[in-house]
C-alpha cells in the first residue's frame, strides 16, 4: 500500500458523458446471485484507496485475502491504475465493478482486463454507444470473460468482507439515465460499513433510501460530490464519518462541503491527491497523499 501512495503523484483524468441502451453487448441474461467465496479467514487491515484521477472514480479495495476494483477512471488513466496494482503486487483481482458506462468510470478498462486476471466482473444494466465502452466489452471478449449485469441484489465475499451490489430498480429514468443507472457498493469489514455511491442521481438516491436503511462509517459521496437534488438526504441517512469527493480541483463542491462538516465528516477531495483509508474492523483512519 505504501508503494501505491509513492507512485500516486502524478495521476490525473477528468470528464463524463452520458446515455442509455437497451440491452448491453457484453452481459449475462441475469446477474449472479451466488456468493462466490475468496477465503476462509481474514486477517489485519482492509484498506480502501480512492485514486486522485481527475473528475473521475477509480477505487481499489484491499484485504489480506484479495482485491476489488470499483470503477476504473479514464482511459488515459488505464497505464496508472494498472501500474497501481502492480506495484502493490497485485496481479489478479477476485472482482472488477463497474457502477455505471460512463468515460470517467469505464474507460480505463480496457487496459485493466489486459494486464490484470479479473475472476469476476460486475456493470450496471445501461451500455452506451462510446469508444470507452466498446474497447471494455472487446477487452471482456478477448481476456475470456463473460460480465454479469447486476440486476438483482448480489453479494460476494472477500473473506470476512462482505459485498453487496444493489441495482437500480428501473430501466430508464426520466433523466439522467447514465447516473441513475450506477450499481451502489456496500462493504462490511467487522464493525465498519462502506458506502460506494457511483455517479447515482436524485431519481436513484431516492428510491435506494426507500429500500435500505442504516448508517457508514464511509461514504464515496455519488456523482463526485457535485451539489445535487437528493444529496442532503443521503448525507443525513449514511451518516458518515468519511467522506470522500472525486470532483477535479475546478468543480464547485463547496456546497457539499460545507453539509459533510455540519455532519461531523472528515472530508476529502481526490483532486488534492489519493485517499487511503483503513478498517481494523472496529474504526477508520484516513490519509491523503
Amino acid at each position: 500500500m505504501k508503494k501505491i501512495r509513492k507512485l500516486l503523484a502524478a495521476l490525473t483524468a477528468a470528464a463524463v458523458l452520458a446515455g442509455c441502451a437497451a440491452v448491453p453487448a457484453a452481459s449475462a441474461d441475469s446477474a449472479s446471485s451466488a456468493v462466490p467465496v475468496i477465503s476462509d479467514d481474514a486477517s489485519g487491515n482492509l484498506e480502501v484507496t480512492v485514486f486522485k484521477a481527475g473528475s473521475a472514480d477509480a477505487i481499489l479495495i484491499e484485504t489480506g485475502q484479495g482485491a476489488v476494483v470499483i470503477d476504473t477512471g479514464e482511459t488515459s488513466f488505464g497505464d496508472n491504475l494498472v501500474e497501481a496494482l502492480e506495484a502493490e503486487g497485485i496481479t489478479e483481482l477476485k472482482a472488477l465493478i463497474l457502477t455505471h458506462f460512463d468515460a470517467d468510470h469505464v474507460g480505463g478498462a480496457a487496459e485493466l482486463l489486459a494486464k490484470i486476471r479479473v475472476d469476476a466482473v460486475y456493470q450496471s444494466d445501461c451500455p452506451k454507444d462510446s469508444d470507452e465502452y466498446s474497447a471494455y466489452v472487446e477487452a471482456l471478449a478477448e481476456a475470456g470473460i463473460t460480465a454479469d449485469t447486476v440486476r438483482t441484489s448480489t453479494e460476494l465475499a472477500i473473506g470476512d468482507a462482505s459485498v453487496r451490489i444493489d441495482p437500480p430498480q428501473q430501466s430508464d429514468y426520466s433523466s439522467n439515465d447514465s447516473n441513475n443507472s450506477s450499481l451502489i457498493i456496500e462493504l462490511t469489514w467487522g464493525s465498519t460499513r462502506f458506502l460506494f455511491a457511483g455517479d447515482a442521481m436524485e431519481q436513484r438516491i431516492e428510491e435506494y433510501l426507500s429500500e435500505n436503511t442504516g448508517t457508514f462509517q464511509f461514504l464515496k459521496v455519488p456523482y463526485h460530490g457535485r451539489w445535487q437534488n437528493g444529496l442532503k438526504d443521503l448525507l443525513e441517512a449514511v451518516q458518515p464519518q468519511i467522506a470522500v469527493l472525486t470532483a477535479s480541483s475546478s468543480e464547485d463542491t463547496e456546497n457539499t462541503i460545507q453539509e459533510l462538516q455540519s455532519l461531523g465528516a472528515e472530508t476529502y477531495q481526490t483532486s488534492s491527491g489519493t485517499v487511503h483509508i483503513t478498517s481494523d474492523g472496529t474504526s477508520l483512519t484516513a490519509v491523503q497523499d
